[in-house]
């Protein structure tokens, strides 16, 4: 397998890994070989495929694709079938089966995993937590989560705890302090994948793996010091792909058996976690200041020659000073999928981008309408996180735009369009503008960073 011609070997440096833990919570009885397992380009990575009738990770599989082919959706016009919009208590919604879906409940300090019935929200089973762990994914009977440094192991069925490994710890305990964060606050492990029998994950240290059961760390890759944020991970064949810092910016950043290796060139901007076709690696960024060369879509050869198989697609020009705001990227069989905000004279542009996977050309665009309260001079997401499922493209709306609040303003909801052709089929306001979506049967659920869930169906 080539490795791309434009690359920047970061490192590949020792640290050392745990051997026979036996309760996570305390580092007393750990023992410390000289050397931590290294895997090697076959152990990294998954090469499973989704299971039909669960949206097992926040992207819907280990490839951060947004495609669920094997659901059908709500059918035309669905109705909210039951929402959370407490303003005492919020949600974190998790993984999602046709018979439940996980959350992690938040009120008033204190901290819940439900299992919810997707009919109606009623709590199947409950957990109350000590800590304050990410929403939860699900790979076979265990729900995996990570957060204070923290990884997490649940019982799908109970929600009984399994393992806990705090990671923190661990490379305070190992690793020279000056490496890492000051405090397990401002240490974020990403939320996990799970392929080759291991939890997989990244933080901004580097990206490590866990044995299923916790009791085994491996080494994917170490970056001493660098401090900076890096995305949720995604799977391949022999390989992690993330984005995070490179020399002089973000960088699409793959990991295998020898090292890590950064693609093309660095980001004025935060780079998506990256989406995985059989063909490309896909980013999109935001806070781009250069807007000569800003663009909506970067798709990345995943192997062969970078540079003759990779291009950028940009949506409408923009002069703005602070260029556009796109959606992360969806990818089915045939083509990828992109919102894009610019602004324009007395408000904002929104487009929805059907691209064909192979050379970056529009199968289709559809220009949707933004009422804005005033000339904006900052783009805002008027579209968010499309998703497929069957053969509807689903997007999070917010077709008024508040522009003094930086906010949605009224008839914010979830758009669907046909994904062959782009024809609108409806559009449900759920009163917030959805940040994420997931879909899993007959039922669509409609989230946002305030805590707010609907389903519809």
């Amino acid at each position: 397998m080539a490795l791309p011609t434009r690359r920047t070997l970061l490192a590949t440096v020792g640290a050392t890994a745990l051997s026979g833990l036996a309760g996570c919570s305390s580092l007393s009885s750990l023992t410390t070989p000289e050397e931590p397992a290294q895997l090697e380009a076959d152990d990294i990575g998954s090469s499973s495929d989704p299971t039909p009738g669960r949206w097992a990770y926040p992207n819907y599989d280990v490839r951060n694709t947004r495609y669920a082919r094997t659901e059908p959706g709500p059918s035309d016009d669905p109705e909210v079938r039951w929402r959370h919009d407490d303003a005492g208590s919020g949600v974190s919604l998790g993984a999602a089966t046709t018979d439940r879906a996980y959350v992690l409940w938040r009120s008033n300090g204190a901290y819940e995993l439900r299992a919810l019935s997707p009919d109606d929200g009623s709590v199947l089973e409950r957990s109350s937590l000590e800590d304050a762990p990410g929403s939860p994914v699900l790979a076979d009977d265990t729900l995996y989560s990570t957060g204070e440094g923290r990884v997490y192991a649940f019982d799908a069925e109970t929600l009984d705890a399994r393992w806990t490994f705090d990671l923190y710890a661990y490379l305070r305990e190992h690793v020279h302090e000056s490496f890492l964060a000051d405090s397990r606050d401002n240490f974020r492990p990403t939320t996990p994948a799970v392929g080759n029998d291991r939890v997989q994950l990244t933080t901004p240290f580097g990206a490590h793996g866990l044995s299923l059961d916790g009791e085994e760390r491996f080494r994917l890759w170490n970056e001493h010091g660098h401090g900076r944020f890096v995305s949720r991970a995604a799977l391949a064949e022999d390989r992690l792909y993330f984005t995070g810092p490179d020399r002089d910016g973000d960088s699409l950043l793959l990991v295998d058996g020898r090292g890590v290796y950064g693609y093309g060139d660095e980001a004025d901007g935060f780079l998506s976690a990256p989406v995985l076709s059989d063909t490309h690696a896909l980013t999109t960024v935001a806070g781009r200041s250069n807007v000569e060369t800003a663009y909506t879509l970067r798709a990345q050869r995943r192997t062969g020659k970078t540079d003759e198989h990779s291009w950028s697609f940009s949506g409408h020009y923009t002069s703005g000073a602070h260029g556009r705001a796109a959606s992360v990227a969806a990818a089915d069989d045939d083509r990828y999928y992109v919102g894009d905000t610019i602004p324009v004279t007395g408000g904002l542009r929104a487009t929805v981008y059907a691209i064909d996977r192979h050379d970056g050309t529009v199968a289709w665009s559809r220009r949707v309408e933004v009422d804005s309260v005033s000339s904006r001079t900052r783009p805002f997401a008027v579209l968010t996180v499309p998703t497929v499922a069957g053969e509807t493209l689903y997007l999070g709306y917010a077709p008024t735009v508040n522009s003094f609040s930086n906010s949605a303003g009224d008839g914010a909801g979830v758009l669907a369009l046909d994904r062959r052709t782009g024809e609108r089929r409806w559009l449900r306001p759920v009163g917030f503008h959805p940040r994420d979506l997931r879909v899993v049967g007959e039922s669509l659920y409609a989230t946002d960073w305030d805590g707010n869930l609907a389903v519809l169906g």
